[in-house]
């Protein structure tokens, strides 16, 4: 069965009452059922295979980037059995492309014939005056085939929306990112973005679902903090909603100004101030642990469009409230990349630079 049709609710206490949902309401699993994913907890997947010792295995198969399903010697042969009776298998990859820094593109195949992209990005790391810091790996995953957000200079806002990723399809990407470590020799998997295809917060159900198997620690094992939803904010109601997923959460901005903004973003429907006190109110809440009070704001740049000091001027005001607030605030610039249409062009690394330090001012 495909993922569940999802309408976002527009309200805090719908929205709310969607997120909970997420969290604890959902059918239960039972020997017999086919189509069942294999990214369960330790005690779900447990009662399903006959055993937490059998699906120890099959996670530690998982983590290690192994297919658990064709894995003889890290899966018994009890466990392979009722894998291949009742489970969906996990999506193949149609085409893995690799740049010259390591960097790996997956196209990866769904079920219904559909494709969505996930990227890994092997970071080793510039020398400091402490010392070279740690190599580690970011994995970047979609959440949606498509995207209903409509941003003018993204060439997944064009496509439109198709479909939901289901968890499994979501947390099969991961398991993929893990297997390219292990074939490639890369770094260890030290971070999970959620900043490929579609808007997290229009598929909240299985983003919930998702994020709370990255960070269980019998598990994917993740660290809270290594994992970080990035979002448009659809409305303020889904931001603070959505700050009961056990990760960090990134706004990507684009522009400060109400107009500008709605012509970059045409979905924009609020004013950026409310989209802001969102954050505020989800970054400062007291039962937040501190280091959810770190904030990542991105910015793509585009010539003549939102790379002038004025633009930044616009981003340091809106932004001025979180820092009186005393939250920490990452500002990542993104030079645009061409997708071939939209009449935009790269910012300039002179302006990126300049559009930098006024921030920093």
């Amino acid at each position: 069965a495909g993922p569940p049709k999802m309408v976002l609710a527009d309200s805090a206490a719908d929205s709310a009452q969607t997120w909970r949902s997420a969290k604890g309401v959902k059918e239960p699993l039972a020997r017999g059922q086919t189509g069942l994913s294999v990214f369960q907890s330790l005690d779900e997947l447990g009662g399903l295979l006959g055993g937490t010792g059998k699906a120890k295995m099959v996670w530690e198969s998982v983590r290690k980037g192994e297919d658990p399903f064709g894995n003889a010697e890290g899966v018994s042969g009890k466990a392979r059995a009722v894998l291949a009776e009742s489970f969906a298998p996990i999506p193949g990859v149609a085409e893995e492309t690799v740049s010259r820094d390591g960097t790996t593109k997956l196209l990866i195949d769904l079920e219904d014939g559909l494709q969505v992209e996930a990227v890994v990005i092997p970071q080793r790391g510039k020398p400091t005056a402490q010392g070279d810091p740690e190599p580690r790996t970011t994995l970047c995953v979609s959440s949606q085939v498509g995207c209903n957000r409509a941003c003018d200079f993204c060439a997944t806002g064009k496509m439109g929306f198709i479909r939901q990723l289901s968890a499994h399809e979501i947390l099969s990407q991961a398991f993929h990112g893990l297997r390219v470590i292990r074939e490639r020799g890369l770094p260890q998997l030290n971070n999970v973005v959620f900043m490929g295809m579609g808007e997290p917060l229009n598929n909240p159900l299985n983003v919930m679902q998702a994020t709370h198997i990255l960070t269980d620690q019998n598990c994917f094992q993740l660290a809270r903090q290594r994992v970080t939803v990035s979002t448009v904010g659809p409305s303020p109601a889904a931001i603070r909603a959505a700050g009961e997923m056990p990760a960090m959460i990134a706004w990507s901005v684009h522009a400060a100004d109400d107009k500008l903004r709605r012509r970059l973003v045409p979905t924009t429907a609020h004013k950026m101030t409310e989209l802001r006190d969102a954050f505020k109110d989800v970054l400062t809440d007291p039962t937040r642990s501190r280091n959810k009070k770190s904030f990542m704001v991105a910015v793509t740049l585009i010539a003549g469009v939102n790379d002038g000091l004025e633009q930044a001027d616009e981003l340091v005001e809106l932004l001025q409230p979180l820092i009186d607030a005393g939250i920490k605030i990452m500002v990542d610039l993104i030079p645009y990349n061409s997708i071939g249409e939209g009449g935009f062009a790269r910012a300039e690394k002179g302006s990126v630079d300049l559009f930098q330090r006024r921030v920093r001012e």
